[in-house]
């Protein structure tokens, strides 16, 4: 004998079953224009990103930081950054199709005192020039490391770059020091300098053909190379 109110139990069951299974594809169907949208939007973002990867007109934060450093040298290292010795300069400078442009990224102080014939001055970073609190603070906390003048990032080196060199130049880059990409002893990513930082931002804004000269103007002057004189 069939009893009635088992049956009654079962057949609601079997319509919350059914309300519940309807109300899943009606869900998971609504679901649908949404994701799809959300995937649009995101590789729209995508794509902005990739659009703008050309146009880094700043360093980032704590660049000098060995965590920035890092990432500045997997870049030169992925675009196989050129070190040129300083006597190879002279004929880069002034040969033929492959004739390259001398870009001097010390502050224009140091390149007044003396610079290469033929060098432009393109500051990689600049003397402080302004006196309010956050700038005298930070003149103080580079004195107290015996680092005087006080220098920080040329903001507009990217917009004086495109003036000076386009992206399809050969571009040397000298700074006081050249720096080196290769481990050292005590250095696994090498030695940074203002040549190798300024390598990194032309590199991050569509630059190809880049080198730095090796151990900078301190190794030119070693040499006993010419010198200009402002």
């Amino acid at each position: 004998m069939i009893n009635p109110g088992r049956s009654v139990v079962a057949t609601r069951s079997t319509k919350q079953l059914h309300n519940r299974s309807l109300a899943h594809l009606t869900n998971k169907h609504a679901a649908r224009p949404c994701s799809a949208r959300s995937q649009q939007m995101k590789l729209g973002v995508v794509r902005m990103r990739q659009a703008t990867a050309t146009t880094v007109e700043r360093l980032p934060e704590n660049a000098t930081s060995p965590k920035t450093w890092a990432l500045m040298w997997n870049l030169l290292k992925q675009k196989k950054v050129k070190m040129i010795t300083p006597e190879k300069v002279p004929g880069a400078i002034s040969g033929g199709l492959r004739k390259a442009k001398l870009i001097d990224v010390r502050p224009d102080v140091d390149f007044e005192k003396g610079h290469v014939e033929g060098a432009v001055n393109v500051q990689m970073f600049r003397p402080i020039k302004e006196w309010d609190l956050r700038s005298t603070l930070k003149r103080a906390q580079l004195a107290a490391f015996g680092i005087y003048p006080g220098v920080e990032e040329n903001p507009e080196f990217i917009a004086e770059m495109r003036k000076a060199a386009s992206q399809g130049d050969r571009i040397v880059l000298m700074c006081a020091i050249g720096g080196t990409i290769e481990p050292t002893r005590n250095l696994k990513n090498g030695r940074q300098s203002r040549a190798l930082t300024a390598a990194y931002m032309l590199y991050a804004n569509g630059y190809k053909n880049v080198e730095v000269v090796e151990g900078g103007y301190t190794s030119w002057i070693k040499e006993d190379l010419p010198l200009v004189k402002s």
